[in-house]
């Protein structure tokens, strides 16, 4: 009867790294979508972000470059499987600011056309599924960064 236990208990935690591991990859995944689209469009990137938080356009080409530094440094650390405890709360952190950030847009009756997602690649409105898939990211990101935090404690 052990042995049955223990094989059901070895199959869960597989299954159960295999989620985390697509979880890890799918988030690492959107990440570099989201870091080559805004790349490729770096101008329309700066705009949007001079246009959110009302700066000039060479504090928003700044803010923006350190944007795409965070999106390609948490996509590679997501992927090769490096500092990820890190990578996925500042992944959280990132998305609930900008969740925030156009949440307040939409509130003042200044909501974009387009999020700025993923720049140019992909058109993303600042709508109800815009919301609903930022939760989702939110909550996935925060689910890595437990787990993660799980197995350096035990």
């Amino acid at each position: 009867m052990q042995d049955i236990s223990n094989s059901s208990n070895t199959a869960y935690k597989s299954n159960y790294s295999l989620i985390m591991l697509i979880l890890r990859l799918c988030m690492g995944l959107i990440l570099s979508v989201s870091f080559i689209g805004k790349t490729l469009s770096f101008d329309l990137f700066a705009r949007q972000i001079t246009e959110t938080i009302s700066t000039s356009q060479i504090l928003a080409q700044i803010i923006a470059v350190g944007i795409l530094f965070l999106e390609f440094v948490i996509a590679i650390s997501l992927i090769v499987n490096q500092f990820v405890k890190y990578s996925s709360l500042v992944a959280a952190l990132m998305f609930v600011v900008f969740t925030m950030a156009m949440a307040h847009r939409a509130l003042m009756g200044n909501a974009p056309s387009d999020c700025g997602c993923f720049g140019g690649l992909i058109a993303s409105p600042v709508d109800v599924f815009f919301f609903a898939r930022n939760s989702v990211l939110i909550v996935v990101s925060i689910i890595i960064f437990i787990q993660q935090n799980k197995q350096e404690t035990t």
